[in-house]
């Protein structure tokens, strides 16, 4: 299970969870959940560095490294509530695929995200027509420095949430759910590239939205 600490039981129930400890760039990035979705890894570049908890999972600049999982119903969505979560560093400003299930380049492949335009960071949602976004209003954040991410979507409500290092969460509408696709899920790029050049740790996914005291 995903590591407990001080931390209410509820958090207990992830449907998936990566803690990205491992210490080399072949190994096989092993989900602590409950449901088996490890991540193998594409390419032996990336490597491991000091992390928020143990080691981080890093991608080098030029390394073109990422790990990924076919499609799974684990890891698919629907119009549901669900949540995805990851401590990230960013090394840089260009646009990068962090989490993502599916492609960013069109609303029908695109599944749902985390990435960083100008070293901003997004939540994107795609319900197979239209894709939607919800910008972190803090702007571009600090590189080098580890940054916790949470971007949610609340079904009922037809709202997709991100929040950055605790702050005030921002909303943004979107309609229709999430596009259950066959896209794969991956750390590190999407489906068509936006490789990822920072650190990872600790990812999360959990198919309900979590309360403001288990994100804080």
């Amino acid at each position: 299970n995903a590591y407990r600490f001080a931390a209410p039981s509820t958090l207990n129930d992830e449907t998936a969870y990566w803690k990205l400890d491992e210490n080399t760039g072949s190994a096989t990035r092993v989900d602590s959940g409950p449901n088996g979705q490890d991540l193998t890894p594409f390419l032996n570049a990336q490597t491991s560095t000091n992390g928020i908890i143990s080691f981080a999972c890093n991608y080098p600049s030029g390394s073109a490294a990422f790990s990924s999982r076919v499609d799974s119903t684990t890891l698919s969505c629907g119009d549901i509530d669900f949540t995805l979560a990851a401590w990230i560093m960013l090394y840089d400003t260009v646009t990068r695929a962090i989490v993502c299930k599916g492609s960013l380049g069109s609303a029908a492949i695109r599944e749902y995200d985390i990435i960083s335009v100008s070293g901003q960071f997004f939540f994107t949602v795609s319900n197979g027509v239209t894709s939607d976004n919800v910008a972190w209003s803090g702007g571009a954040s600090s590189l080098n420095v580890w940054h916790y991410v949470v971007g949610w979507h609340d079904a009922a409500a037809n709202l997709i949430w991100i929040q950055v290092d605790n702050g005030t969460p921002v909303s943004a509408a979107h309609s229709g759910g999430c596009n259950d696709g066959t896209g794969v899920f991956a750390i590190g790029k999407a489906g068509d590239g936006f490789q990822f050049e920072g650190a990872v740790d600790e990812v999360g996914f959990w198919k309900r939205t979590l309360t403001s005291g288990e994100r804080t």
